[in-house]
């Protein structure tokens, strides 16, 4: 039996995988690792890019040592941070493989997502949704049923809807400029699945399909810069995944007219989404955000 002092040596012999991205690879990170025969043979890092930026975990509270035997660096692109991102870039060893991937939104399934800027204690819709926000100031003080503030809601948002589609000729456009700033392309990908597959929990919480198809995608880019047998790996990873249902925590409900409005074979207009603790249709999820009602009662 190896005794702990081999084990550690052993650990510290392996080369170093870091990702760097926003919350979308935080199931990759957590996924990788289970993939056995890659464990054997690299450690995983995930630096979440966004937490960079809060007081007490910038830069300056990691190491000088935390990029030692980083080999390969999946790298996920976006204008967001360029400060944080350029220290990440000077701290990388110069033998580091960088690859590039970009990052998934779909603004044109959530017209109306932003978060609600009303005075709340816990700002419990952080992902929220601007019409409902809108018509929960006009209706302040109003003593309403649920089934008056959803029929006004309704008529509201058929109102203020955006042209649905010029979003989806922007949003195109950005699946395709991405790519040319990556490493693995995505855009041909999505065009081809959004419509039959739901690829989205919201905007940019992305469902485990494309985690599939990323995780795929950046082993076959990556294997051959380590010693490691290709073919084990991806059959290795491909079972797991088989079986890997996403993480549904925060889903937005979509708006009845978009789904019809884009052809969203997928849609289900009965459908309940999962809501932190929560499953809501559109129309509790819709209720609740107009009166900015608390997830758990007691609790906001």
């Amino acid at each position: 039996m190896m005794s702990d002092e081999e084990a550690l040596s052993k650990k510290q012999g392996k080369p170093v995988w870091l990702i760097y991205a926003n919350c979308q690879a935080a199931a990759i990170a957590a996924l990788l690792p289970r993939i056995g025969r890659l464990s054997d043979s690299v450690d995983i890092k995930y630096v979440f890019i966004h937490s960079l930026e809060e007081r007490g975990k910038g830069w300056d509270t990691y190491p000088a040592s935390y990029m030692d035997g980083v080999t390969v660096v999946w790298e996920q692109v976006s204008e967001a941070f360029p400060a944080v991102r350029a220290e990440f870039h000077r701290r990388l060893p110069e033998t580091a493989r960088r690859i590039r991937f970009p990052a998934f939104t779909a603004g044109m399934i959530w017209p109306f997502a932003a978060p609600d800027p009303r005075p709340s204690k816990h700002r419990p819709y952080l992902y929220g949704d601007s019409v409902a926000a809108r018509l929960g100031l006009s209706l302040a003080g109003r003593r309403l049923t649920d089934d008056q503030i959803f029929s006004e809601y309704m008529a509201l948002s058929y109102k203020r809807m955006p042209d649905l589609d010029r979003s989806l000729e922007l949003e195109l456009a950005a699946w395709q400029r991405r790519d040319l700033d990556s490493d693995i392309s995505v855009s041909a990908y999505l065009i081809e699945n959004y419509r039959k597959t739901q690829l989205f929990y919201e905007r940019g919480r992305i469902t485990q399909y494309p985690v599939r198809y990323l995780i795929d995608r950046l082993l076959q880019e990556s294997l051959d810069a380590n010693a490691v047998n290709v073919t084990s790996v991806l059959e290795d990873a491909a079972r797991l995944l088989k079986y890997h249902q996403g993480s549904d925590n925060i889903s937005q409900p979509i708006h009845p007219f978009v789904a019809d409005k884009l052809k969203l074979e997928w849609f289900d207009p009965e459908a309940v989404y999962r809501w932190f603790m929560h499953d809501w249709t559109f129309r509790d999820w819709i209720v609740r955000c107009v009166r900015l009602a608390p997830y758990v009662g007691g609790n906001f």
